[in-house]
């Protein structure tokens, strides 16, 4: 049994919701026929946080159009979930003392 393949692309923007969502299954549509697998695809500028900085620290360039371009999305992107990173584990601090707070006193 094969695993499907993870794929995040960086394209320029989408006008809006529609025309990403059309491209993001024709992408998967045409790469999954390619390569006989199923295929899991994601437009990294559209992805969150958590997801980012997953894909940022593990996955692995294939293929780089213009390097400047990743470069400096790379960067403005990790700092972006560093930050959400920093937030997320104050409020799960918060939300343990709250928690400490209700059953202790």
């Amino acid at each position: 049994m094969t695993s499907d393949v993870d794929i995040a692309l960086l394209t320029t923007p989408y006008k809006d919701m529609i025309e990403s969502q059309k491209t993001r299954v024709r992408y998967q549509t045409e790469i999954s026929g390619l390569i006989r697998r199923d295929v899991d695809l994601v437009f990294l500028q559209e992805a969150g946080e958590l997801l980012s900085l997953q894909i940022l620290s593990r996955g692995q360039v294939v293929f780089e159009a213009d390097k400047e371009t990743h470069r400096s999305f790379r960067a403005y992107r990790l700092i972006k979930c560093l930050d959400f990173q920093f937030l997320e584990d104050r409020m799960k601090r918060g939300m343990v003392a709250a928690m400490k707070e209700d059953i202790i006193g």
